[in-house]
């Protein structure tokens, strides 16, 4: 008999997040200022970190950790669902309203 995967339902705050990542909180304010990631909020206002975001985040971090830059992460991210995407070509093509260099990525 096939087994079906588990969904986990944790959460994370902010802080753990960037705990599992080794990076800083900063860090992931600014991936998320940056439009490389929305994350859901509480009734509350609080972010709330999911599975499905700590895996973004993860090839977010694995891609900056390979010096990306953020335009370059962020022209994937707003494609992926267009079928005739290439991921290399993605990354090494700015789009016509980008400019070459970023001041985040400076």
């Amino acid at each position: 008999m096939r087994k079906e995967p588990t969904v986990s339902t944790r959460t994370y705050s902010r802080k753990e997040v960037a705990l599992l990542l080794d990076a800083t909180t900063e860090t992931v304010r600014n991936w998320e200022r940056n439009g490389l990631i929305t994350v859901p909020r509480m009734n509350n206002g609080n972010r709330v970190y999911g599975e499905r975001e700590l895996e973004q985040l993860r090839v977010i971090r694995t891609l900056r950790s390979a010096h990306h830059l953020i335009n370059a992460i962020l022209r994937p991210l707003k494609q992926i669902n267009q079928p005739s995407s290439y991921i290399f070509t993605i990354l090494n093509t700015p789009l016509d309203e980008e400019d070459i260099v970023s001041i985040t990525d400076q």
